[in-house]
């Protein structure tokens, strides 16, 4: 049962932030401490190919947490198929919008995250030190808001990822529209390509 706050869902890119299974306990430690002390669910989406077996399995048996095991096709990118699983998460959600919690480097997020925060979502965005200042950047114009950026630095582990907190922007008119055309879409696509499997 969701609170009214609706749920946390959690998104790691193993590729461009590999953390060791003793770093990454504390990071999850940090996220649910900081950022969910208002949720009742903890979703956690990884590509399951990349992403060492330690690792997922902590995540998997976190208290009050569930892992959304996902692999990526041949053809996309992790930054897509991570935004395509924000899009469906979140056309899913009944309720109140929660919060989605990033853990990357830089990447082709802006459009899906902008859409997200429109439609009540608010997004947290964990990265490395060296993140691109012009990722950062573009974050920063295209939400025209001010980011904190804070170091996690909790039990002593350095060189964790930073964070940044984005506030909920104010919803349009039919707030839920672009998310909705967005994982429409989407569920049109995987047709297809099922269509497309059983037909070869």
């Amino acid at each position: 049962m969701m609170s009214d706050e609706g749920p946390l869902l959690v998104y790691y890119n193993y590729h461009s932030v590999p953390i060791s299974q003793e770093k990454i306990e504390s990071l999850i430690k940090h996220v649910v401490v900081k950022l969910s002390a208002e949720f009742d669910k903890f979703y956690f989406c990884c590509d399951v190919r990349a992403t060492p077996k330690d690792i997922t399995d902590y995540a998997e048996h976190f208290q009050h947490g569930e892992i959304a095991h996902m692999s990526l096709s041949a053809e996309g990118s992790i930054e897509e198929a991570l935004c395509q699983r924000m899009v469906w998460h979140a056309s899913t959600i009944n309720g109140a919008p929660g919060l989605i919690a990033l853990v990357s480097d830089a990447g082709n997020y802006g459009p899906t995250l902008t859409a997200l925060a429109r439609g009540g979502w608010r997004i947290a965005i964990f990265h490395p030190p060296e993140t691109s200042s012009t990722f950062l950047d573009y974050a920063d114009e295209a939400f025209a808001l001010p980011i904190h950026r804070e170091q996690i630095e909790e039990q002593g582990v350095a060189n964790l990822p930073y964070v940044l907190n984005f506030p909920t922007l104010p919803p349009p008119a039919r707030e839920d529209c672009t998310i909705t055309a967005m994982a429409q879409d989407l569920r049109q696509k995987s047709l297809i390509a099922a269509e497309r499997l059983t037909t070869d």
